[in-house]
Parts: structure tokens; sequence; C-alpha cells
């Protein structure tokens, strides 16, 4: 009688280790697909740039030719600038051709929201355009730019260069 009663007691302590171990893995697991599939994914807003010797038209060009470069990109995804992290929203057109709007949960980002500042300046025929890549969850600041030249090159090769120099922080940063 103690034989087997020994024997139901050794099983039933290696099912509860196995049961326990099993469940840790999932959960270990389950963590690791989450964080792997949200970090390929980068939210970014753009706030409108501050300037100074120039129209306010120069400057909001400057954001939208930045928008468009992001927008082209498959792993950064492009989301209004709001107030409250609760009406954080991802616009985009399904296969359908209609707008769909899905709102995004701040806590599934996992650090993946930046936010794009900038300033845009002029000195006599030169423009200025400085830009930082923020963390919007720590208010990190991930990575910096500045370049001159005249308005037509910044438009054109600058934000070129911008949105270069702010994908590689982004990729070097989610390496880490």
């Amino acid at each position: 009688m103690a034989v087997v009663l020994l024997i139901v007691l050794s099983r039933r302590l290696i099912v509860n280790k196995v049961h326990r171990f099993l469940t840790y893995s999932v959960l270990i697991l389950s963590f690791y697909f989450q964080s792997f599939i949200f970090s390929q994914r980068v939210f970014i807003s753009v706030k409108s740039f501050d300037f100074s010797g120039v129209e306010p038209y120069f400057a909001d060009i400057i954001v939208n030719e930045i928008k468009s470069k992001i927008n082209q990109s498959s792993f950064h995804n492009l989301v209004p600038l709001q107030k409250r992290e609760d009406d954080l929203i991802q616009e985009h057109i399904g296969l359908d051709g209609k707008f769909h709007i899905k709102p995004i949960n701040m806590g599934h980002l996992f650090g993946n929201y930046k936010l794009i500042i900038g300033r845009l300046e002029r000195f006599s025929d030169q423009h200025l355009l400085t830009a930082k890549l923020i963390n919007a969850n720590t208010g990190i600041k991930e990575a910096h730019f500045s370049i001159s030249g005249s308005f037509e090159d910044l438009k054109s090769d600058g934000v070129d260069q911008l949105i270069s120099e702010f994908a590689s922080a982004i990729s070097k940063n989610s390496l880490r």
C-alpha cells in the first residue's frame, strides 16, 4: 500500500513539474513572439516644424514631404499626432479601395512610437533644416539631423537624407 501511494505521489509531482514547465515555456514564447511581431512596426508622428525667416507653408511643404516618404515604407507607419493616447489611430487603404481606421493601443507599441520634430530657418538665400527623432514614450532623443542648402535641395535631397538617417537610427535602436 505504501509503495502504491509513493508511486501515485511521485507521478503527481512529475506531472505538476512538467505542467508548470510547459506553462512557463508557453508564456515566455508568447512574450517573445509578441515582441517580435510588434518590434517590426514603428509608428511615427510628425509634429509641425517651427520656422524662422520663412513663410509657414514652406515648413508645411517639408513636413508633407517627410510624411510622404514615411508612407512609402513598409516597416514604418505614419500616425496622426494626437493629444491623447486613446485617440491614436492608424489609417490605411484596404484592398477594397476604402480607408480603414484602426485604433492603436499605446500599451502594445513596446516603445515603437516615435516623434519627429524640427525647425526650418532661412539666412539670406540659404535654408537650414534641423530635425530630431524622439521616442514619444520615454522622451529620449534617438537621432538628430541638420542640413543646409537651397529650399529645393532641402525638399528633395535633404528630406531623403533625413529619412535615411532616421530609418538607420530606428534600425540600430531596435537591435538593442
